[in-house]
């Protein structure tokens, strides 16, 4: 099954009835409804022939519509569309409704990037809008496709053809030149140079395509991460309803953030002042996290003391370090352990938080799993007592979060039901591909490439594998679904 899925801002002019109304053409227009079959959609719910719309007050609204195997789920936030597409293919296509939606509504503008086809062509002065688009500071909800200068002259072709495939999923930002190049990093310690392509996300995180490497790589690799950002097509209709809590999040966090960079006589006055509002801001983004069920957030639960908690944070970030050396190359777990690293723990008052751009991909509760086991692998390595004769605090805090974080069986039942599909793999019948279709949380794309097919995870081509078209070796199906455990959990 193909996924499709962005999010972007329109004109802020248009509101839940204007998007209603533009519905109301498009399904007049392409797919035979007639006006006394669409009377009723201007109301507050309203569905029939497998169409759907509901609205609530002037700034929510929602569209979905089921037919042959696809689906289609719009949500509309003033002045955001999310847009959530799946199709019985096994490539993913851009949704046609995309193109007439933005004519009819107007483009928007994500933070100060306007949003269209076009690349954004920045200048020796425009420094300061390089740095707020790569920082992730700033609110952005787009990712950032930024194109760097190979030489002294700006690789304008290569933008504008990412400009053209990515239009309305992301921004592309296309660098002046080499010394533009330096000044940025010099700017905010991160740039891509030498004619690659840098991947920034809206959470801060960042990717480096290489020079040379084609369109489609980097087509692929933004939508994968829409794909991780929007979850599902339920929770999509959802937001037709509900505020959008990644802001949220991301306003609090961008809170704090900013926080850290002003001159310290901008900070609280007093340490003890700071170390309050430090507490406040934290209770404040726990408080959201657990109401809405964020994505990119996990705790692993314990009693943290006054006195060593940077002790515990320390022994945290090792159980991870540790676990990631160890770890299978290129596997999910690395891209998980990776984030947590990247995104820096922090101490809560009832644990420590764990930060991820990566969201639950393959089962539910993934990330806390992979980060339990990484905390059980590290914990045999530390001393019963410390060198006072007293227990260890940081032998005593694994063994709490292990005990207040339950073991999740979900790996291991996924495991077994790879192997028992593919144990004695001849070739690849209808309900092997449904199985696959279905694996996991998110499901195998399966395409046909020559003598084999190719296998990529939730249509990501980081968790990609290769499967011979007909099985020569009675182990051959066995060592296919070794591979995919080792990679996938």
């Amino acid at each position: 099954m193909a996924l499709f899925a962005t999010t972007f801002p329109v004109d802020g002019a248009q509101d839940a009835s204007s998007f209603l109304e533009f519905v109301r053409h498009w399904l007049v227009a392409t797919k035979g409804f007639s006006e006394e079959e669409l009377s009723g959609i201007r109301g507050t719910s309203w569905a029939r022939g497998g169409a759907e719309t509901r609205t609530n007050g002037a700034d929510l609204a929602g569209f979905r519509l089921r037919e042959d195997g696809s689906s289609l789920t719009i949500s509309f936030r003033r002045p955001w569309v999310t847009i959530y597409a799946t199709d019985s293919g096994a490539t993913a296509k851009r949704p046609q409704i995309l193109r007439y939606l933005v004519g009819d509504l107007g483009e928007g503008s994500d933070d100060s990037f306007a949003v269209g086809g076009d690349p954004i062509l920045l200048g020796n002065a425009d420094i300061d809008r390089a740095s707020r688009a790569v920082s992730g500071l700033f609110g952005r909800e787009m990712p950032v496709v930024y194109v760097s200068a190979p030489a002294e002259e700006p690789n304008e072709k290569l933008a504008r053809e990412l400009a053209k495939a990515l239009r309305d999923e992301a921004h592309v930002l296309v660098e002046p030149n080499r010394a533009f190049s330096k000044r940025l990093h010099d700017e905010t310690g991160r740039n891509t140079y030498a004619g690659y392509v840098g991947l920034y996300w809206p959470n801060g995180a960042f990717r480096r395509v290489g020079a040379g490497e084609p369109v489609d790589a980097v087509v692929r690799a933004v939508r994968a991460w829409w794909l991780a950002e929007c979850v599902s097509p339920e929770e999509t209709w959802r937001a037709s309803e509900l505020p959008n809590p990644a802001r949220k999040i991301r306003e609090i966090r961008n809170e704090e953030r900013k926080r850290r960079r002003l001159p310290p006589k901008e900070t609280a006055a007093t340490d003890e002042a700071r170390k309050t509002a430090e507490r406040e801001r934290e209770k404040a983004l726990r408080n959201y996290l657990r109401e809405h069920g964020a994505r990119g957030f996990v705790e692993l639960a314990c009693d943290v003391p006054e006195t060593g908690a940077e002790e515990l944070l320390r022994t945290t970030k090792e159980a991870l370090e540790s676990a990631l050396k160890k770890s299978a190359p290129n596997s999910r777990r690395v891209h998980v352990l990776t984030d947590f690293l990247e995104h820096e723990p922090q101490i809560l008052d009832t644990g420590i938080a764990l930060r991820s751009g990566e969201t639950d991909l393959v089962y539910a509760g993934e990330r806390l799993q992979i980060a339990r086991d990484a905390l059980e692998a590290y914990l045999p390595g530390l001393p019963a007592t410390g060198n006072d004769g007293e227990p260890d605090p940081r032998r005593a805090f694994l063994e709490e979060t292990l005990e207040r974080v339950p073991r999740n069986d979900a790996p291991g039942r996924l495991k077994d039901r790879i192997q028992h599909l593919l144990r004695g793999y001849v070739v690849m019948t209808a309900p092997i591909r449904s199985e696959l279709q279905k694996f996991g949380s998110r499901g195998f794309a399966v395409s046909g490439e020559g003598e084999h097919y190719k296998l990529a995870y939730g249509g990501d081509n980081r968790y990609a594998f290769t499967m011979s078209k007909t099985g020569s070796d009675h182990r051959g199906g066995l060592n296919q679904a070794s591979d995919i455990a080792k990679k996938l959990l």
